[in-house]
């Protein structure tokens, strides 16, 4: 399942800082000492803070000027990843490891605690005792008043399945608190306002103190902590929390405050036996990329405005998961994406009962009525699957846009009453004679269709 692009409205304005400063450039006398020297210190700092941390550090050896103008750079990225590549010989990785510490420690020291905008750090552990090294690393950027932290430690252990639960938890009598034990002050920093956490590392309790007041964006990725901790302890803590990103299992989120929440994952084999709660009465987008749970026992989405579904049902999955809760929850949306895999997944749930309808309509209870829906999206890749869209579009009495994928598998015998839709969009519509004739059966005489939308980019 594919990861969201995200993009940071700096960007656009540091490319025009970069061609402004360009510009300036041509201006200066390039037979004098050094043209690039004579650039102000502050535009210098900038432009050290554009390039990766390993080249900026490098400049600090050309003169006592440039090992000054090292402090003023405001973005720190340490990635061992690819001096670690190919590892051949322990003693060699070794020595590679020893040596990506000494930079670390060395650039730090360089910048003498000047301020930090953002700070990033990739590495592995492979011993309990390098943790010592990292927790002064994240303590300085804490120190240094950071607003962007993106925190990626991979250990060398991984979590293994419980045989009862099928969910993933720490090795049996393994060292938990102190095998990755994060700096207190890193959870009452008062500038942070961008959190990153990965990878495969176990957390332990969070301290009854969190306080995060400045915080607003949070990714959590494979992170193991206490039950619970994330909405009775951090959460709390976090009084202006709007985007959350989450890569984990049995989830119980509960915030008032969060706007914006992905969830992500990709192990069919534990997440069935899980479960998710989510009371968020505030969340305004939810995009949920995952695999079903088993069953969602309390869904509480009451501003809820836009929900993208990208649900994969598994064959490995002995039985149909209980969706009902999670599609009752949504109910109230203006704006609903369901991708091929969603639509296969409620399809059977209806077709198993799961949602109180049957398709020959014997049970009377229909779909939840989805009264605030205007924009509707359906992916089908089968022909079956497209008899759940009448049903939909039925229980949606405002639905004016529908955005349809997947033409080429619609083979029903009858025509689609589009009801009160205006807009109809088809998304890959290659203009095969076969997708003509579906086209034209799935629209029919529709008379309150105003327009058709044909799209041959998927």
């Amino acid at each position: 399942m594919p990861e969201k692009a995200r993009t940071f409205k700096s960007i656009g304005k540091e490319k025009a800082d970069l061609r402004k400063i360009g510009s300036d450039t041509k201006m200066l006398d390039t037979n004098s000492e050094d043209a690039i020297s004579l650039l102000p210190e502050e535009v210098l700092g900038k432009i050290l803070s554009l390039i990766p941390t390993k080249q900026a550090a490098s400049t600090s050896v050309l003169s006592e000027k440039w090992r000054n103008l090292f402090t003023l750079v405001h973005n720190n990225d340490f990635d061992d990843s690819d001096l670690l590549r190919p590892e051949e010989g322990k003693e060699e990785r070794d020595v590679v490891r020893e040596s990506f510490r000494n930079f670390v420690d060395r650039t730090l020291a360089l910048q003498c605690g000047s301020p930090i905008k953002k700070f990033s750090l990739k590495c592995h552990l492979h011993l309990d005792s390098e943790m010592s090294y990292v927790g002064p690393w994240i303590s300085n950027a804490v120190g240094r008043g950071v607003l962007e932290l993106d925190l990626s430690i991979h250990t060398r252990y991984k979590f293994v399945q419980d045989s009862e639960t099928g969910c993933s938890r720490w090795p049996q009598g393994m060292k938990r608190r102190g095998d990755v034990f994060l700096p207190s002050e890193l959870f009452t920093c008062k500038t942070l306002v961008t959190l990153r956490l990965g990878k495969h590392i176990f957390l332990g309790e969070f301290p009854l103190e969190l306080s995060l007041p400045a915080l607003k964006s949070l990714f959590i990725d494979s992170i193991c902590f206490a039950y619970k901790d994330l909405s009775d302890v951090f959460f709390p803590g976090c009084p202006v929390l709007e985007e959350l990103v989450l890569r984990y299992e049995d989830y119980h989120i509960s915030s008032r405050t969060i706007k914006r929440l992905l969830v992500l994952y990709d192990d069919s084999a534990c997440v069935f036996k899980s479960y998710m709660s989510l009371d968020a009465p505030n969340l305004l987008f939810l995009d949920y990329c995952h695999y079903p749970m088993s069953v969602y026992p309390h869904v509480n989405l009451a501003s809820l405005v836009e929900a993208r579904l990208d649900i994969q049902y598994s064959t490995n999955m002995d039985d149909v998961p209980d969706i009902t809760g999670l599609i009752v929850g949504i109910s109230n949306v203006k704006t609903l994406h369901l991708s091929p895999g969603s639509v296969d997944l409620i399809f059977r749930c209806v077709k198993y009962g799961l949602l109180g309808l049957k398709i020959n309509r014997k049970v009377g209870l229909l779909l939840p009525v989805f009264n605030n829906l205007v924009s509707l999206s359906f992916g089908s890749k089968n022909e079956t699957d497209w008899k759940l869209l009448p049903y939909l579009i039925e229980q949606s009495p405002k639905l004016e846009s529908l955005t349809i994928q997947g033409l080429d598998s619609y083979t029903c015998d009858s025509t689609m009453h589009l009801f009160q839709v205006k807009v109809l969009r088809v998304l890959g519509y290659g203009g095969t004679a076969k997708e003509s004739e579906h086209l034209k059966k799935f629209i029919g005489e529709s008379e309150c269709l105003e327009v058709v939308l044909v799209d041959d980019v998927m």
